[in-house]
């Protein structure tokens, strides 16, 4: 009698449906994500001549339809309209969050960091890093929330933390906090 219900538990078992704790993959729809930093986007300086903003535009458009991301990070835009000039070869591609980071000690323009995608966000913010003593790092974050399939969620942040504004011992303790 032992043996009679090992035998029926095993064929109930192998006749149950196959269940899975992940989501199937499917191999077809991926989703790109990219992140740059531009290098004071557009003109590689705070205050850089037309030419070498023309120049840079034409560089990075190019290579923005190369790396053809559904979701791109940037570093070092000046702000919204010059990110959205970094992403207009990309169909569908719009600026999602940016930041509003105040310009540095010396600088006109700041650094901004912005996160562009083909997917509506559900949600997105910037946020300035809380003081922390001496040694808060500049700026802060992006970030944006996407359901990109249902169920499954991308959280993406751009972060910008290098900075070479301060004394060397002043940059080399920021980052290594």
């Amino acid at each position: 009698m032992h043996k009679w219900k090992w035998l029926l538990a095993l064929m109930a078992v192998t006749h149950l449906p196959a269940q899975t704790t992940t989501a199937p993959r499917n191999t077809e729809s991926r989703v790109r994500v990219a992140f740059w930093n531009i290098q004071w986007f557009p003109g590689r300086r705070p205050n850089a001549s037309s030419r070498d903003e023309d120049k840079q535009v034409n560089s990075v458009q190019r290579d923005m339809r190369l790396i053809n991301a559904d979701i791109m990070g940037m570093e070092e835009v000046r702000d919204f309209a010059k990110a959205t000039l970094a992403i207009a070869p990309l169909p569908g591609l719009k600026i999602d969050v940016i930041s509003n980071f105040p310009a540095r000690e010396g600088q006109n323009v700041g650094q901004q960091v912005a996160i562009a995608s083909r997917f509506t966000p559900m949600s997105a913010w910037m946020e300035m890093w809380k003081p922390a003593g001496p040694l808060t790092p500049p700026r802060g974050f992006a970030f944006a929330a996407y359901e990109i399939a249902p169920r499954q969620l991308l959280l993406v942040y751009a972060v910008h933390l290098k900075s070479n504004r301060g004394e060397i011992a002043e940059d080399i303790a920021i980052r290594e906090e």
